[in-house]
């Protein structure tokens, strides 16, 4: 199951909890008015949450390569996945280098981790061909995970004492460094960090 796939179920399952909260903070103000409307609005919140996970689900489940080609666009040649992956790090590297050109009076860090996020989206869509889809599933999945850790680095850093700062840094730079083998396996020079 990818990241992606993950985030979405997640999006969707809070999206659900949020609605069963609206709706039960409603019927405490309505509670002998509409009993029977407020546990048919329930069920019905708690299926369409459920089918939504179910869909997101199915569509990360294993299918037979006839089925895909019929269903998706074809997968990318290998000259192809490189260009498109080249230009999304081409574009990040752009991107971040022009923040720290201007020099905000704030953190860069929040800002280049937004700009990676959108950079690992656009990747995590192109569709690998299959000769280099393990690597691509592993530079998206490594680069999910330095990009959390960098985040929790950034909220709990007050909390945190040198040494566990140190450590979370350390297992950044370790996914850093795996995630650039996965680059280089792919070859995309232009995602480097």
């Amino acid at each position: 199951m990818d990241p992606q796939s993950v985030g979405a179920a997640t999006a969707v399952a809070s999206a659900t909890i949020a609605a069963l909260a609206l709706l039960l903070t409603w019927q405490r103000g309505h509670e002998s008015q509409h009993p029977r409307l407020v546990g048919t609005a329930a069920t019905a919140v708690v299926g369409a949450g459920a089918i939504g996970v179910a869909l997101i689900f199915a569509g990360d489940g294993p299918q037979d390569e006839g089925a895909a080609t019929r269903t998706s666009s074809p997968p990318l040649t290998e000259a192809e996945y490189r260009r498109d992956a080249g230009t999304i790090c081409a574009r990040l590297s752009e991107s971040t280098d022009r923040i720290r050109r201007i020099g905000p009076t704030k953190s860069v860090g929040p800002v280049s981790v937004q700009i990676e996020q959108t950079a690992l989206r656009e990747l995590g869509r192109l569709r690998a061909p299959s000769s280099l889809r393990d690597a691509h599933r592993d530079a998206v999945a490594f680069w999910a995970r330095r990009i959390g850790l960098i985040e929790e680095a950034y909220r709990q850093e007050a909390e945190l004492s040198d040494k566990q700062l140190i450590a979370r840094l350390a297992e950044v730079d370790r996914l850093t460094a795996q995630l650039n083998r996965r680059f280089k396996t792919l070859e995309i020079r232009e995602c480097t960090f």
